[in-house]
């Protein structure tokens, strides 16, 4: 069996600076950016790292924080295999 890797993402989004929230010029879809720190190991709770709002360079550089929105897990999952195809009526 393969094995796949994905990650599961929880955000609490009360917890969003919405005045950091920007807006597309071109679509008008209204965007967040955030950065996923992976721990070390992984906490009592599964979690193997957390979503932060990014706040900008300036920001960072000032000492600021951005804000903690909630966690990441990655999780195995197992795929089957697909069986090769047989057909002798192929022309190859």
């Amino acid at each position: 069996m393969l094995t796949k890797q994905i990650t599961s993402v929880k955000i609490n989004l009360t917890k969003i600076d919405k005045s950091r929230l920007f807006k597309s010029e071109k679509t008008g879809a209204v965007y967040l950016d955030a950065t996923i720190f992976w721990g070390d190991s992984t906490d009592k709770y599964g979690n193997d790292g957390m979503i932060v709002q990014d706040i900008g360079k300036e920001a960072r550089d000032a000492g600021e924080k951005g804000a903690i929105l909630g966690n990441v897990k990655q999780i195995e999952v197992k795929a089957k295999e697909s069986a090769p195809i047989e057909n002798s009526d192929l022309p190859f």
